[in-house]
């Protein structure tokens, strides 16, 4: 049928920005909002490609020195340079507590979730139209979770979480990464629902290091806002998938056998199911022992088709935006797909050695998707 046709729009023409002309900014201490107020502009700092150091100003202060722009031609890493109309807002990683400042995290030597708190300092009413990493320190990130929460923690604390589990903070999520990841841009029409302004920000990052040494990290995630009215429609994520990998490292199970190829399958009911849900797009998130991801869609007389169906690497791993009409009483189906070439059975947890079965899917209305079901990690936006 026409209304299931589906449109896909490779990241890499969305996920670039094209500029014609430099500009200046001025940077906040705690966090720094760039905006453009029109036309097109070259953010002379924006050389931090596939994990680069960024570059200083050069010059004068208050001034940059500009740098010739990279071929557009590729997905967006690193830094983003704002459209018009648009305020980019910078959250570093640092060491300081109960302030922001420019001092590094020390990263401990093994693996371990650091949750750092902000506020959310766009206008309420905003909506992102990009968040991309400016990784420091490559060597001893995996990923990072960005929920908005009701936690009571201030502004520049951080603390360590040996679960990084969110349950009864009511969380609703905003994005995600993992190492090696592109830039999360949407099409034009789309902006990603952000909580009000002064809402409370947590952002875990999950470092892994193995160096056997103590280790620094600037690492930044940064998020580019419009007014909502700018976009035609709000998207929202959802988790799709499921965090029982035969068993998990918390209840335990035997998790998926050693040198074995194993599949694992869930399905995912709308908690909206009286008007159509828009899907624009996909991110699969697994660990070092994925190997593929499938989302296909289950109509109402019992048939399927496949709306997504990639290989995954960890390292490599990036949105993919495509359309698809969900009509009321469809339902998706998603399958991960993983290799376990180690000794022993791994199941589902948080650490680098274990692994995760996420999908997650843009769509629009804003959390239409989401049926509430439970998650281990507290996530309230999940359908399976």
């Amino acid at each position: 049928m026409d209304r299931h046709k589906l449109t896909r729009t490779l990241f890499a023409a969305n996920g670039v920005r094209r500029v014609a002309t430099w500009r200046t900014c001025a940077c906040a201490l705690a966090l720094s909002a760039c905006t453009l107020p029109g036309g097109f502009g070259w953010d002379p700092r924006s050389t931090d490609w596939g994990g680069q150091e960024p570059q200083e100003p050069q010059g004068d202060a208050g001034t940059e020195a500009p740098v010739p722009p990279k071929d557009p031609s590729t997905p967006s890493y690193g830094r983003l340079v704002p459209k018009s109309g648009e305020t980019c807002y910078e959250f570093k990683t640092h060491g300081s507590q109960g302030y922001i400042d420019d001092s590094p995290f020390t990263v401990a030597v093994g693996d371990f979730t650091e949750q750092f708190y902000y506020r959310a300092p766009w206008p309420t009413g905003s909506v992102a139209t990009g968040i991309a990493t400016i990784s420091d320190n490559a060597k001893v990130l995996h990923h990072w979770f960005l929920f908005s929460t009701i936690e009571d923690q201030p502004e520049g604390s951080h603390l360590t979480a040996p679960l990084p589990t969110l349950i009864g903070t009511d969380p609703v999520a905003i994005a995600g990464w993992s190492a090696g990841g592109a830039n999360l841009v949407p099409p034009d029409d789309i902006g990603l629902e952000l909580p009000a302004e002064g809402a409370v920000l947590n952002l875990q990052w999950y470092y892994s290091n193995t160096t056997g040494e103590p280790q620094s990290d600037k690492s930044v995630v940064q998020i580019c806002v419009t007014p909502a009215e700018e976009r035609e429609h709000v998207a929202s994520v959802t988790w799709l998938g499921t965090e029982d990998l035969n068993g998990n490292v918390w209840t335990g199970g035997e998790g998926m056998p050693p040198h074995a190829v194993s599949t694992f399958t869930t399905k995912c009911i709308p908690g909206s199911n009286d008007e159509s849900i828009h899907i624009v797009g996909f991110q699969p998130h697994l660990q070092a022992l994925g190997t593929r991801v499938q989302t296909s869609v289950e109509h109402t007389d019992g048939s399927t088709d496949v709306l997504f169906d990639e290989p995954f690497s960890f390292g490599e791993a990036r949105p993919y935006f495509q359309r698809y009409e969900l009509l009321p009483g469809e339902s998706l189906v998603t399958s991960c797909t993983f290799n376990n070439t180690t000794d022993a059975g791994v199941s589902f947890g948080t650490e680098s050695v274990d692994e995760t079965c996420y999908q997650f899917v843009f769509a629009y209305p804003a959390r239409a998707l989401s049926n509430e079901s439970f998650s281990l990690l507290g996530v309230t936006d999940i359908c399976w």
